[in-house]
C-alpha cells in the first residue's frame, strides 16, 4: 500500500505537515483545535479494498437530533460525488456524529483525499449548526 502512505505524505506536505503517515495500525486521525477530529483508515471488506475517510464532529447530548439532521441531509445530498454514511460514536457528554465516505484504495491520492476532506468540512460545518 506504498501508494497510500506516498498520497498521505503529499497531502501533509500540502498542509506544512513534513512526513504525514498512518500509525501501526493503519489509521491516521488528525485532532481539531475545536475539537473534530478528521481521519483515514484502510479496510478490506468483503474483497473490496478501501479507505475510510471520515470526521467525527462533538455533539454530546445533541447528538441523536444532530445524528437524525444529518439523515436527512444524506438523503438530499445521495446523488453527490461522494456519498456520506453517517453514524454515532460515544455516549453522553463524549458522544461524536461519524460521517465517513468511501474511497477504493487504487483511487486514493492526494487530490483525491484532499476533495474527500473538503467534502466532510462541509457536513462538519452543517452538524455544528444543526440542533
Amino acid at each position: 500500500m506504498d501508494w497510500i502512505e506516498d498520497a498521505l505524505r503529499k497531502f501533509g506536505q500540502q498542509l506544512g505537515i513534513e512526513d504525514l503517515r498512518p500509525g501501526p495500525d493503519g489509521e491516521l486521525l488528525l485532532q481539531l483545535e475545536d475539537g473534530s477530529q478528521v481521519g483515514v483508515e484502510r479496510c478490506e471488506c468483503m474483497g473490496t479494498d478501501e479507505s475510510l475517510v471520515y470526521a467525527l464532529v462533538p455533539a454530546g447530548y445533541q447528538a441523536g437530533s444532530r445524528l437524525r439532521m444529518a439523515l436527512m441531509r444524506c438523503h438530499e445530498l445521495s446523488q453527490a460525488r461522494w456519498t456520506a454514511q453517517v453514524g454515532l460514536r460515544g455516549m453522553g457528554p463524549d458522544a461524536m456524529v461519524l460521517v465517513l465516505v468511501r474511497v477504493p484504495s487504487r483511487q486514493f491520492t492526494a487530490p483525491v483525499l484532499g476533495d474527500a476532506i473538503e467534502h466532510l468540512l462541509g457536513w462538519m460545518e452543517f452538524i455544528r449548526r444543526s440542533a
